[in-house]
Formats: structure tokens, sequence, C-alpha cells
């Protein structure tokens, strides 16, 4: 793959690479999701919907959420699609430990793709709001730093 220098391209594309470096650096990987149309514009109607800047982060929001909510084995895949023809790609750059999430539901079910987990998951959570785990972590943190 070629790379073009810095003064190539354009300037949305330059913060896009940047910040990708900068994710990169930080641990996170990258992951190719091949999914039903249907299941990118859920995806892109919860962004809208959460005011998120871009699909990496409605991603990574949704698996977290799916990961405070869920153990590996409570995720029910979807049928397969018959046509591969019809999946799209969303790349995404997400924690390590959101792809080792994707990875152990994937280990469950033989024959997984990413792209059927991540379509499962979007089947199982209707939207983004904090799952109650999330909200009380840092209350517990806040009660514990005042009893101290």
């Amino acid at each position: 793959m070629t790379v073009l220098p810095e003064s190539q391209i354009s300037d949305t594309a330059r913060i896009k690479r940047r910040t990708r470096e900068i994710a990169y650096r930080a641990g996170a990987l990258q992951r190719n999701f091949r999914v039903q149309r249907s299941a990118v514009a859920k995806i892109d109607h919860l962004k809208v919907l959460g005011k998120i800047p871009n699909r990496d982060l409605t991603v990574a929001l949704l698996l977290r959420k799916a990961a405070t909510l869920y153990e590996p084995t409570d995720i029910v895949l979807v049928p397969p699609l018959p046509r591969v023809q019809d999946l799209m790609p969303v790349v995404a750059m997400i924690s390590r430990e959101l792809v080792a999430f994707v990875d152990d539901v994937r280990a469950l079910h033989r024959n997984a793709t990413v792209g059927q987990v991540l379509e499962s998951i979007l089947a199982m959570i209707p939207d983004l709001d904090a799952a109650p785990e999330q909200l009380r972590m840092p209350l517990i943190l806040k009660e514990s730093a005042v009893s101290t």
C-alpha cells in the first residue's frame, strides 16, 4: 500500500491519519467488520442520535456497552447473510480489550465472523445510553474517596 506524503492529502485525511496514529500508539487495533447495509444504517443512526463524531467511536461505545452488560456466552449470533456481496465494510479502531471481547464471542461460535458478532450486538443493544454498571462505577469511586 502506498502512503501519500502529508502535502498531497486533504486536511480531513491528515487529521484522520494523525488520530489513527495516536490510537495505534495507545494500543488500539483496527478491525474490519463486514456487515449488512441495514447494520451500517443503524450504526450511523446511533452516531447521529448520540452526537458521536465518527463510526469508530460509535462501534467502540456499542462494544463497550455489550461487554459491560453481557458475557460472551450471552451473545446470540444472528444468522449469516447468504450473499457476501451484500456486505459493507465498517473499519473501526477499538481497544485491545474490545477486540478480545469480540474474539471471545467468535471462539464460542464456530465459523462466526466479526461482522456477525457486531450485527448480533446491534440487535441486542437498542441505544448507547450508559449501562447501569457504567453509571455506578464513578459513583462508587466518589463514595470511596469521601469515606476515606
